[in-house]
């Protein structure tokens, strides 16, 4: 039920009020991804420059499950998101993200 209505990201936004995290950012990652991408490419540091949020590229792409090619393909675009993070671009997130709630609700 939490996972199918997505009540399970509030605590998240609790995280925003407190200002450990934003809205937009690169995805978080857990310690375990970070590990597995970080030995891979010495890039992922870049994405570490800003603090991550709840809303970016990777997490309204399609991918899922966590392995190599998944985090490869988020660290690609959480790069994308750091060249190009603006209101606009974010507004263009918020969009994709909207999107794809509305089209994914009742899936698993």
């Amino acid at each position: 039920f939490l996972k199918l209505t997505r009540i399970s990201r509030i605590p998240l936004f609790f995280n925003i009020l407190g200002g450990k995290i934003r809205l937009f950012g690169p995805k978080i990652d857990s310690l375990e991804e970070a590990e597995l991408i970080g030995r891979r490419y010495p890039h992922y540091r870049k994405k570490l420059l800003i603090k991550p949020g709840i809303l970016g590229l990777s997490q309204c792409s399609s991918y899922k499950g966590i392995n190599a090619d998944y985090l490869t393909e988020c660290l690609k675009l959480d790069l994308v998101y750091l060249k190009k993070r603006s209101i606009l671009f974010n507004t263009f997130i918020a969009c994709k993200g909207i999107i794809k709630l509305l089209t994914s609700f009742g899936r698993n």
